[in-house]
């Protein structure tokens, strides 16, 4: 297994008694350090590669780089991506000490330190944790070009940004999906929740879904609509992209969408629209959405709660883990278990009367 650059250890020396020695893998070679004390064996370590550090940082501060990373991706970014690295750098890294600091003399105490600051300045956990992977992703960038060979930006994790848990956005129960799908029955929402239920598929899915996308039963995924500093932006998705995909729907769900899509011709192209015809924007979009669970006389949650409540429905109803994953547009069938595994049947008794029956089956006792 080969050696990773910056690996180290300390021992006791094999050929001097009372000695430590210690080594560190760098470019290839194993470095050697002697003492009689490992505080000091790891002090020589510490110093050696701080040396390296500084050597193999180039010039200029952080601010210079990272408006030279921006400039370089920002052509082949996606909008709302770009939108959200602009905001992020105006608002937590230029104008801030950090932007000043020579990537050179960058250490893990400055990051830290930086870090403290803008936790202090009111940025919520979630925030420090995008600011984080934002910083790490523009440094990992030079060190896939040969521009650093390490990335500068990154702490170990017991002190770093972590991604906060959030408590899961949850389903409807089946009786309030039907109260939920009874209420909107002959109104203007109809179609987007029966949709929304049926398939599974994301708020800015069916938001961005245009008539085009509508073949007989099918529907596809091909793009989302997000709302940037500006207004609605509408974003095709990569054809590698696992989200990138065709949803077969219920029969009363097509015929639903056909009535809705002859009463709103004059939506610009989308199948859901403003009573004006124009794309929804997320902040009025959620406004609608709070007033009509309100009016339904149900609790408040998240539109992505009947993304929830689709894959729960479908899992504890037997559907495969596979089959349900492709729907959602989920990357890994992994990722829909670890998220909806709650949903999914654990009868003990059921799978040891399935073997039961195989063997009376076979005339064995």
């Amino acid at each position: 297994m080969a050696r990773k650059d910056g690996s180290q250890s300390i021992g006791k020396h094999p050929l001097k008694p009372g000695y430590y020695r210690g080594r560190v893998y760098h470019a290839g070679k194993t470095r050697w350090f002697v003492g009689t004390r490992k505080a000091e064996v790891q002090r020589q370590i510490d110093g050696f590669v701080e040396e390296q550090r500084e050597a193999n940082l180039p010039p200029g501060t952080v601010g210079e780089y990272l408006r030279s990373w921006f400039e370089m991706i920002s052509p082949n970014c996606r909008i709302t991506y770009r939108a959200f690295v602009t905001s992020t750098l105006k608002t937590h890294v230029y104008g801030q000490a950090v932007e000043k600091i020579q990537i050179s003399q960058l250490t893990s105490a400055e990051i830290i330190t930086y870090f403290d600051s803008r936790r202090k300045a009111g940025a919520s956990e979630q925030t420090l944790f995008r600011i984080y992977k934002t910083l790490h992703a523009a440094f990992e960038v030079g060190v896939e070009l040969r521009k650093f060979k390490f990335n500068p930006i990154k702490l170990p994790k017991q002190v770093k940004p972590q991604k906060p848990k959030f408590s899961n956005v949850e389903a409807f129960s089946p009786e309030d999906e039907l109260k939920l799908l009874n209420y909107v029955a002959g109104k203007p929402w109809e179609a987007l929740i029966r949709l929304a239920l049926d398939s599974g598929a994301r708020e800015a899915e069916l938001l961005g879904l245009q008539k085009v996308d509508l073949a007989g039963n099918k529907m596809l995924i091909r793009r989302t609509l997000n709302t940037v500093v500006g207004g609605p932006v509408l974003e095709d998705l990569t054809k590698t992209d696992a989200s990138h995909r065709e949803i077969q729907l219920a029969p009363s769900t097509v015929a639903v969408l056909r009535k809705h899509l002859a009463a709103n011709l004059r939506n610009a192209g989308f199948v859901f629209a403003k009573a004006t015809g124009e794309p929804w924007d997320r902040r009025d979009f959620n406004r609608a959405w709070t007033a009509l669970l309100k009016e339904a006389e149900l609790p408040h949650s998240h539109f992505h709660a009947l993304r929830h409540t689709c894959a729960t429905r479908l899992l504890r109803d037997g559907a495969f883990i596979v089959a349900v994953s492709k729907r959602l547009g989920h990357a890994k069938p992994s990722i829909t278990l670890d998220t909806y595994s709650h949903a999914i049947p654990e009868d003990q008794g059921a799978l040891a009367a399935r073997f039961e029956a195989l063997v009376a089956g076979s005339g064995l006792t």
